[in-house]
Protein backbone atom coordinates (compact mmCIF):
# COMPACT_ATOMS: atom_id res chain seq x y z
CA UNK A 1 0.00 0.00 0.00
CA UNK A 2 1.27 3.29 -0.81
CA UNK A 3 0.85 6.64 0.42
CA UNK A 4 -0.34 9.61 -1.44
CA UNK A 5 3.38 11.04 -1.63
CA UNK A 6 4.58 8.27 -2.50
CA UNK A 7 1.75 8.13 -5.68
CA UNK A 8 2.86 11.67 -6.37
CA UNK A 9 6.44 10.39 -7.36
CA UNK A 10 4.93 8.47 -10.55
CA UNK A 11 3.25 11.36 -12.01
CA UNK A 12 4.51 14.85 -13.52
CA UNK A 13 4.91 17.39 -11.32
CA UNK A 14 2.10 19.79 -12.67
CA UNK A 15 -0.80 17.35 -11.95
CA UNK A 16 0.20 16.89 -8.14
CA UNK A 17 -2.53 19.32 -6.92
CA UNK A 18 -5.20 16.58 -7.77
CA UNK A 19 -3.99 14.17 -4.94
CA UNK A 20 -7.90 12.75 -5.22
CA UNK A 21 -7.45 11.85 -8.21
CA UNK A 22 -4.11 10.32 -8.26
CA UNK A 23 -5.01 8.54 -5.26
CA UNK A 24 -8.24 7.30 -6.81
CA UNK A 25 -5.87 5.84 -10.02
CA UNK A 26 -3.73 4.07 -7.89
CA UNK A 27 -6.71 2.13 -6.42
CA UNK A 28 -8.45 1.66 -9.98
CA UNK A 29 -4.59 0.15 -11.05
CA UNK A 30 -4.48 -2.23 -8.49
CA UNK A 31 -8.09 -3.40 -9.06
CA UNK A 32 -7.32 -4.17 -12.90
CA UNK A 33 -4.27 -6.05 -11.45
CA UNK A 34 -6.76 -8.17 -9.89
CA UNK A 35 -9.55 -8.42 -12.34
CA UNK A 36 -7.03 -9.66 -14.61
CA UNK A 37 -5.42 -12.00 -12.95
CA UNK A 38 -8.38 -14.22 -12.61
CA UNK A 39 -9.67 -16.95 -14.71
CA UNK A 40 -12.84 -15.57 -16.00
CA UNK A 41 -11.46 -11.90 -16.97
CA UNK A 42 -11.15 -13.67 -20.64
CA UNK A 43 -15.25 -12.09 -20.59
CA UNK A 44 -14.30 -8.54 -19.80
CA UNK A 45 -13.47 -6.11 -21.94
CA UNK A 46 -12.10 -2.55 -20.57
CA UNK A 47 -13.20 0.34 -22.06
CA UNK A 48 -14.57 3.79 -20.87
CA UNK A 49 -13.09 6.69 -19.74
CA UNK A 50 -10.78 5.15 -17.40
CA UNK A 51 -9.84 3.39 -19.84
CA UNK A 52 -8.70 6.39 -22.19
CA UNK A 53 -7.07 7.77 -19.06
CA UNK A 54 -4.92 4.31 -17.93
CA UNK A 55 -4.17 3.27 -21.21
CA UNK A 56 -4.53 6.21 -23.65
CA UNK A 57 -3.30 8.91 -21.68
CA UNK A 58 -6.04 11.33 -21.60
CA UNK A 59 -5.74 14.14 -19.41
CA UNK A 60 -9.10 13.91 -17.86
CA UNK A 61 -9.14 11.31 -14.40
CA UNK A 62 -12.46 9.55 -14.20
CA UNK A 63 -14.22 7.59 -11.73
CA UNK A 64 -15.39 4.14 -12.94
CA UNK A 65 -14.21 0.74 -14.14
CA UNK A 66 -16.39 0.58 -17.13
CA UNK A 67 -16.22 -3.12 -19.09
CA UNK A 68 -17.91 -4.77 -21.81
CA UNK A 69 -18.88 -8.24 -20.63
CA UNK A 70 -19.13 -11.39 -22.96
CA UNK A 71 -21.31 -14.00 -21.11
CA UNK A 72 -20.03 -13.37 -17.63
CA UNK A 73 -22.76 -14.67 -15.16
CA UNK A 74 -24.00 -12.29 -12.36
CA UNK A 75 -22.49 -15.44 -10.42
CA UNK A 76 -19.25 -15.42 -11.91
CA UNK A 77 -19.48 -11.48 -11.04
CA UNK A 78 -20.13 -11.38 -7.71
CA UNK A 79 -17.24 -13.90 -7.41
CA UNK A 80 -15.24 -11.84 -8.72
CA UNK A 81 -16.09 -8.77 -6.80
CA UNK A 82 -15.21 -11.20 -3.56
CA UNK A 83 -11.91 -12.02 -4.41
CA UNK A 84 -11.41 -8.43 -5.18
CA UNK A 85 -12.03 -7.61 -2.06
CA UNK A 86 -10.48 -10.31 0.11
CA UNK A 87 -7.03 -9.70 -2.41
CA UNK A 88 -7.23 -5.83 -1.44
CA UNK A 89 -7.53 -6.90 2.61
CA UNK A 90 -4.97 -8.86 2.24
CA UNK A 91 -3.07 -5.68 1.06
CA UNK A 92 -3.94 -3.94 3.74
CA UNK A 93 -6.93 -2.27 2.89
CA UNK A 94 -9.90 -1.24 4.79
CA UNK A 95 -12.30 -2.51 1.60
CA UNK A 96 -15.64 -3.96 1.47
CA UNK A 97 -17.60 -4.39 -1.73
CA UNK A 98 -21.24 -4.47 -2.48
CA UNK A 99 -22.67 -6.46 -6.09
CA UNK A 100 -26.29 -4.76 -7.65
CA UNK A 101 -27.89 -5.85 -10.96
CA UNK A 102 -29.81 -3.25 -12.96
CA UNK A 103 -29.72 -3.86 -16.71
CA UNK A 104 -26.22 -3.61 -15.65
CA UNK A 105 -24.14 -5.37 -13.00
CA UNK A 106 -22.35 -2.84 -10.80
CA UNK A 107 -19.83 -3.62 -7.93
CA UNK A 108 -18.83 -0.79 -5.51
CA UNK A 109 -15.89 -0.97 -4.20
CA UNK A 110 -15.42 1.19 -0.49
CA UNK A 111 -12.62 2.05 0.92
CA UNK A 112 -12.52 2.81 4.27
CA UNK A 113 -9.65 5.42 6.29
CA UNK A 114 -7.58 5.74 3.03
CA UNK A 115 -8.67 9.82 2.56
CA UNK A 116 -8.14 10.49 6.61
CA UNK A 117 -4.95 8.74 6.76
CA UNK A 118 -3.41 10.75 3.66
CA UNK A 119 -4.66 13.67 5.03
CA UNK A 120 -6.98 14.28 2.39
CA UNK A 121 -10.10 14.62 4.45
CA UNK A 122 -11.04 15.95 7.90
CA UNK A 123 -13.66 12.82 8.17
CA UNK A 124 -12.51 10.02 9.25
CA UNK A 125 -15.43 7.93 7.93
CA UNK A 126 -15.59 9.23 4.59
CA UNK A 127 -14.97 6.62 1.86
CA UNK A 128 -13.76 6.12 -1.46
CA UNK A 129 -16.47 4.80 -3.58
CA UNK A 130 -14.86 2.90 -6.84
CA UNK A 131 -17.73 1.42 -9.09
CA UNK A 132 -17.29 -1.44 -11.40
CA UNK A 133 -19.62 -1.50 -14.29
CA UNK A 134 -20.53 -4.08 -16.59
CA UNK A 135 -22.68 -4.64 -19.82
CA UNK A 136 -22.55 -6.11 -23.02
CA UNK A 137 -22.33 -3.70 -25.93
CA UNK A 138 -24.09 -6.61 -27.94
CA UNK A 139 -21.03 -6.67 -31.20
CA UNK A 140 -18.19 -8.87 -31.49
CA UNK A 141 -14.84 -7.64 -31.48
CA UNK A 142 -11.33 -8.55 -31.13
CA UNK A 143 -10.10 -7.23 -28.04
CA UNK A 144 -6.53 -5.41 -27.53
CA UNK A 145 -3.59 -6.42 -24.92
CA UNK A 146 -1.92 -3.79 -23.28
CA UNK A 147 0.72 -4.00 -20.36
CA UNK A 148 -0.16 -2.37 -17.52
CA UNK A 149 2.97 -0.87 -16.07
CA UNK A 150 2.86 0.99 -12.76
CA UNK A 151 3.09 0.95 -9.26
CA UNK A 152 4.74 -2.07 -9.45
CA UNK A 153 1.97 -3.56 -11.34
CA UNK A 154 2.82 -5.93 -13.96
CA UNK A 155 -0.38 -6.88 -15.45
CA UNK A 156 -1.55 -7.93 -19.14
CA UNK A 157 -5.10 -6.75 -19.45
CA UNK A 158 -7.64 -6.79 -22.38
CA UNK A 159 -9.23 -3.64 -23.38
CA UNK A 160 -11.11 -2.70 -25.82
CA UNK A 161 -10.06 -0.85 -29.50
CA UNK A 162 -10.27 3.23 -29.87
CA UNK A 163 -12.69 2.66 -32.60
CA UNK A 164 -14.81 0.95 -30.32
CA UNK A 165 -14.95 3.13 -27.67
CA UNK A 166 -15.60 6.35 -30.07
CA UNK A 167 -18.87 4.30 -31.39
CA UNK A 168 -19.81 3.63 -27.75
CA UNK A 169 -19.28 7.47 -27.09
CA UNK A 170 -21.45 8.48 -29.77
CA UNK A 171 -23.86 6.23 -29.53
CA UNK A 172 -24.08 7.40 -25.86
CA UNK A 173 -24.22 10.42 -26.37
CA UNK A 174 -27.65 10.38 -27.87
CA UNK A 175 -29.40 7.73 -25.55
CA UNK A 176 -28.17 9.89 -22.10
CA UNK A 177 -31.35 12.10 -20.78
CA UNK A 178 -29.32 14.73 -19.38
CA UNK A 179 -25.86 15.31 -21.20
CA UNK A 180 -22.70 14.76 -19.67
CA UNK A 181 -19.72 17.12 -20.54
CA UNK A 182 -17.17 13.79 -20.06
CA UNK A 183 -18.48 12.45 -22.89
CA UNK A 184 -17.87 15.07 -25.59
CA UNK A 185 -14.11 15.42 -23.83
CA UNK A 186 -13.44 12.11 -24.08
CA UNK A 187 -14.82 12.20 -28.19
CA UNK A 188 -13.11 15.25 -29.17
CA UNK A 189 -10.00 13.34 -27.80
CA UNK A 190 -10.34 10.64 -30.06
CA UNK A 191 -11.59 11.96 -33.04
CA UNK A 192 -8.02 13.66 -33.36
CA UNK A 193 -6.54 10.20 -34.50
CA UNK A 194 -9.83 7.88 -34.73
CA UNK A 195 -12.51 6.78 -36.59
CA UNK A 196 -15.88 5.03 -35.63
CA UNK A 197 -16.41 1.55 -35.79
CA UNK A 198 -18.84 1.67 -38.53
CA UNK A 199 -19.83 -1.96 -37.79
CA UNK A 200 -21.05 -0.64 -34.71
CA UNK A 201 -22.78 2.63 -35.39
CA UNK A 202 -24.87 0.35 -38.42
CA UNK A 203 -25.86 -2.01 -35.48
CA UNK A 204 -26.43 0.15 -32.88
CA UNK A 205 -28.43 3.26 -35.44
CA UNK A 206 -29.78 1.13 -37.96
CA UNK A 207 -27.61 2.62 -40.64
CA UNK A 208 -25.02 1.50 -43.51
CA UNK A 209 -22.33 4.07 -43.34
CA UNK A 210 -20.79 6.99 -41.46
CA UNK A 211 -22.88 9.70 -43.18
CA UNK A 212 -26.15 8.27 -42.24
CA UNK A 213 -25.19 7.25 -38.52
CA UNK A 214 -23.60 11.40 -38.14
CA UNK A 215 -26.89 12.33 -39.05
CA UNK A 216 -28.90 10.24 -36.36
CA UNK A 217 -26.27 11.64 -34.04
CA UNK A 218 -26.48 15.09 -35.10
CA UNK A 219 -30.50 14.55 -34.78
CA UNK A 220 -29.69 12.78 -31.41
CA UNK A 221 -27.66 16.10 -29.83
CA UNK A 222 -29.63 18.48 -31.43
CA UNK A 223 -31.19 20.52 -28.54
CA UNK A 224 -28.14 20.27 -26.34
CA UNK A 225 -26.49 23.21 -24.73
CA UNK A 226 -23.43 22.82 -24.75
CA UNK A 227 -22.03 25.72 -22.82
CA UNK A 228 -24.04 24.35 -19.71
CA UNK A 229 -22.21 21.40 -19.44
Amino acid sequence: MLSIEEIKKQYPNDIHKFERGLLREYLQILILEIIFSSNISTKLSFLGGTCLRIVHGIKRFSEDLDFDNKEMSSKEFTSLAKKIEQELQRQGFDVETSVTEKKAIHCHVKFSNILFENKLSNIKTEKIDIQIDTFSQGYEYESELYLLNKFNVFKQIRVTPKEIILSQKLWTITQRSRAKGRDFYDILYLLQNTKPDIGFLSLKFGVSNWDEAREKILEGIEGIDLDSM
